[in-house]
């Protein structure tokens, strides 16, 4: 059951990735900084932050690209959403 919630995640989040590719959203680098500056100030310091992602099996560029989607959501809802829809 976990291993097809997982693959049901995966797959997922790869259509969400070519979605907002084919509509050439972007999110800059600023942007991921600054959620990873947030999340890097809930941790003691810079050594723990990575050890905490290497505990869990992430690398810095694995937790950029994580926070990356929902900020290319966001951004693709600004571009294409208005007032009036909503």
């Amino acid at each position: 059951k976990v291993r097809g919630e997982f693959l049901d995640q995966l797959i997922d989040t790869r259509l969400m990735q070519r979605f907002l590719k084919s509509q050439k959203i972007v999110v800059s680098d600023a942007e991921v900084d600054s959620q990873v500056a947030q999340i890097k100030a809930l941790l003691p310091n810079s050594a723990a932050a990575q050890l905490d992602l290497k505990e869990y099996g992430y690398t810095e560029k694995v937790l950029r690209d994580e926070l990356a989607l929902p900020l290319m959501w966001r951004n693709y809802l600004i571009q294409t959403v208005n007032d009036q829809q909503i």
